[in-house]
């Protein structure tokens, strides 16, 4: 399940009923994606991830270079996370499925940490990080680390609707995975295949220095 984000928007501006909305909606991003991999003669675009319901993998495309703050105040985009596999989650705290699988993202981001895989939520919530961090101590999140994305720039940017989403980020900063609406990210299986994505990383890396 998802939450419209323009709809939110509009309660939040003129106090309108807020509206839920399915996910699956095509996306900027998503049609350049297509359209890339069909000009490569692409077979296959997207393709259901094995034991993870909802997660699928796709043509890469690239993130933009938007910046995101920390807690600190610093910005960073995506490239500050280059050589990582990237869990690019984008929530808010008024967002039920959102907030229902917060606690998954902090277990996972616990499990792989030192592993070359990072946990990125990045909050979409009008506020900023004020309200994520009132939201962290009353759900008693203390190990993930909490980012905004000011006026939703990064959102907007990649074409993007509705909340939960999260991209799967490559290490060389390109969308390979995503998943609308909200999953278990503690899974043995969730786990298992983001540690493949970074050893297949790491060999190709390697490779690329001989």
């Amino acid at each position: 399940m998802q939450v419209s984000v323009s709809r939110v928007r509009l309660l939040y501006v003129f106090s309108l009923m807020l509206c839920m909305t399915g996910g699956g909606s095509i996306t900027s991003a998503k049609a350049e994606e297509v359209a890339e991999a069909e000009a490569a003669g692409a077979k296959e675009v997207s393709k259901i991830v094995p034991n993870i319901p909802g997660l699928e993998e796709h043509w890469p495309y690239d993130i933009p270079q938007e910046a995101f703050v920390t807690t600190g105040g610093k910005e960073l985009t995506i490239s500050d996370f280059k050589g990582k596999i990237v869990v690019l989650n984008f929530w808010a705290t008024w967002c039920g499925p959102c907030v229902a699988e917060m606690p998954s993202l902090e277990t996972l981001h616990k499990a792989v940490k030192g592993r070359g895989i990072e946990v990125v939520a990045v909050s979409q919530d009008f506020k900023g990080l004020p309200q994520v961090e009132k939201f962290y101590k009353k759900q008693y999140i203390n190990g993930l680390p909490a980012y905004a994305d000011k006026k939703n720039k990064l959102f907007r940017k990649l074409g993007l609707s509705g909340l939960p989403i999260t991209l799967i980020v490559n290490h060389d900063g390109e969308a390979v995975g995503r998943v609308d609406g909200d999953i278990d990210w503690s899974t043995p299986e969730v786990q298992a295949w983001l540690i493949g994505l970074q050893e297949k990383n790491a060999e190709n890396a390697t490779e690329s220095k001989k």
